[in-house]
């Protein structure tokens, strides 16, 4: 089992039941318990072993200095997606429909390059510059996912780069 330096009380989602019989140094002058061994092995010596970029044609390009995912080895950081098409690069519509569609195959293209489907998105962030278009949004936000009901967030924002109407960002997570 890997070890872990934890500060009282976290447990990286181990019960305190599953820890009852598990031996933990006594906490240091900084608090932490160090010798931590996790019994349930919710983190894993793969979980974070590297940083990888991922980026693929079939979505636009990072319009500025990040990646269109990171991949940290159990959870795929997915940039948020505007309804950019992938080849001119420019805004598909002015409608937040049209957009929204495009924001979710952008996404899609996205999470394949990852190994990821939208199966596996645990958290979404949706932006948009307008409140009121919350329920066009949504309905397609729901269509796409189906009965997959990831955790989600939206935002009201003023602006959007590239005067775009909605943005959504995921994050998603390797199934073993």
């Amino acid at each position: 089992m890997l070890k872990h330096t934890i500060r009282r009380g976290e447990y990286y989602g181990c019960s305190e039941a599953q820890l009852a019989n598990v031996q933990i140094s006594p906490p240091s002058e900084t608090g932490l318990m160090e010798s931590f061994l996790c019994p349930c092995r919710h983190i894993t010596d793969g979980d974070i072993v590297s940083l990888n970029s991922i980026s693929t044609n079939d979505a636009p390009a990072a319009i500025g200095p990040y990646s269109q995912a990171i991949d940290s080895g159990s959870i795929v950081f997915c940039s948020g997606q505007i309804g950019l098409d992938p080849v001119t690069g420019k805004l598909i519509s002015d409608d937040v429909e049209a957009q929204t569609t495009r924001c979710l195959a952008n996404m899609e293209e996205v999470l394949k390059a990852s190994g990821i489907t939208r199966d596996q998105v645990a958290k979404t962030t949706i932006y948009l510059t307008n409140m009121d278009d919350f329920g066009k949004v949504n309905e397609l936000y729901g269509a796409y996912f189906g009965t997959h009901r990831p955790a989600r967030t939206t935002v009201s924002v003023v602006a959007l780069p590239r005067g775009a109407k909605v943005e959504i960002e995921a994050l998603a997570v390797k199934l073993r």
